[in-house]
């Protein structure tokens, strides 16, 4: 079984690929080949959205600036390619965002820009406001991802902390046309989500972003609500945007493989979020209610879930991710369920602080790891998913995939 799983997993993770998604999206909308355009690219896939847009516009793109993760890189033509700290920012993140803002103050009239955007990118490009230090910054992410805030909430805060996040980089380079193209990592492809939306109308408000800063930090930032007061642009005229890749597809795919493997696919959602260990904790009503259905549904099947979960950090030096923590959580959940196996997969190939994707249990998993004396709840309970599944072979590891399309949990289910 996990054999399927596992093949099923990276299939799909080529399928989404950066180059392959862009490189369609670019025919389909058919921007003009005789247009100079400056090239921004951001995010853990930014070299593969690079290389598409290079392939498609050739040297009409009269300079290139592409911002990836730090082991994520690798050369593109001619363009300047930096790499930066991912999760929290780091000095490479604060030389980025300046090469930006250089990028931006140095254009020419009437060239525009390409703005390519993938998962990543808020953390990879930093310019920070007035008054407000690298240090604030990484302390505040740090609060706001081991607290548990979702995606929308750490990112009104980033925006309002920024120089050309939510919408700002666009107000930077008027009159010059953006075109955006986002692969999105954000459930429901909130625009002005999806890499802090740096050409993106913003939906938040400076009011937003305060109250999230004070749930999540306990007032140990207040110094840095002064400079957050600045409203980020709510209309942006100069830009436009296309989403090239998503969760849904991604859940899709995943669908069509399993089929053609002879497993029935069920998408209960793509919109699975909240608590890693509390969405496992769903896993065997899920199981036992599809179980109920046989009959009306074939077996051996396939329950996919789509989206991104959160890890309310207990321990900071403990070694994991979200996908492993709801990994280890359902071999917990599933250990008398005979019959039942459960992939999560981060598509971007780096899952929290680990080098792996995801990984796969089963119904003995639980008892492999008892039998070599890890006990499985000690070590979800020290936010060491990592170190209790790499001892059972559970991990999945597919390294920098080019692509990121948030996360994936499938349920396969034997009659």
């Amino acid at each position: 079984m996990k054999q399927i799983m596992e093949q099923v997993l990276r299939e799909c993770i080529e399928e989404v690929h950066a180059r392959k998604l862009l490189a369609q999206a670019l025919e389909k909308e058919g921007l003009s080949k005789t247009q100079d355009y400056y090239l921004i690219a951001i995010g853990k896939a930014a070299c593969a959205m690079a290389e598409a847009a290079h392939d498609y516009f050739g040297n009409r793109i009269i300079e290139g600036l592409v911002i990836t993760r730090i082991g994520y890189a690798r050369p593109v033509v001619e363009y300047d390619v930096r790499q930066a700290e991912h999760p929290i920012p780091g000095p490479h993140s604060i030389i980025a965002g300046e090469a930006v803002l250089e990028l931006v103050q140095n254009r020419k009239k009437g060239v525009e820009f390409l703005l390519l955007i993938s998962g990543g990118a808020s953390a990879l490009a930093v310019s920070l406001r007035d008054g407000i230090t690298l240090d604030d910054l990484r302390g505040i992410t740090e609060a706001l991802q081991q607290g548990g805030a979702d995606i929308v909430e750490l990112n009104s805060v980033r925006k309002h902390l920024s120089k050309i996040k939510g919408g700002q980089l666009a107000e930077l380079v008027k009159p010059a046309q953006i075109h955006g193209f986002l692969l999105s990592d954000v459930i429901g492809n909130r625009l002005d989500t999806i890499g802090s939306g740096p050409a993106v109308p913003d939906q938040t408000t400076t009011d937003n972003a305060v109250k999230n800063l004070e749930k999540y930090t306990q007032d140990r930032f207040a110094h840095v609500k002064d400079a957050m007061q600045k409203e980020t642009p709510n209309t942006v005229t100069n830009a436009t945007h296309k989403v090239i890749g998503d969760n849904e597809l991604f859940c899709h795919l995943a669908a069509e493989k399993m089929r053609a493997e002879g497993i029935f696919p069920i998408i209960l959602t793509t919109e699975m979020r909240g608590e890693a260990r509390v969405f496992a904790g769903k896993i065997p009503e899920i199981v036992k209610s599809l179980r109920q259905l046989k009959g009306i549904i074939q077996f051996p099947c396939v329950a996919i879930c789509g989206g991104e979960t959160t890890v309310t950090v207990k321990n900071p030096d403990g070694i994991g991710g979200r996908n492993q923590e709801l990994a280890l959580a359902a071999a917990i959940a599933i250990r008398k369920m005979k019959g039942v196996s459960v992939a999560a997969c981060a598509s971007d190939g780096a899952d929290g602080r680990s080098d792996n994707a995801g990984a796969i249990v089963d119904w003995e998993s639980y008892d492999k790891m008892i039998s070599i004396d890890i006990d499985p709840e000690d070590y979800l309970n020290a936010n060491n998913s990592t170190l209790a599944l790499d001892e059972i072979k559970a991990a999945i590891k597919t390294g920098p995939s080019n692509t990121n399309v948030n996360d994936i949990l499938m349920i396969r289910i034997e009659e």
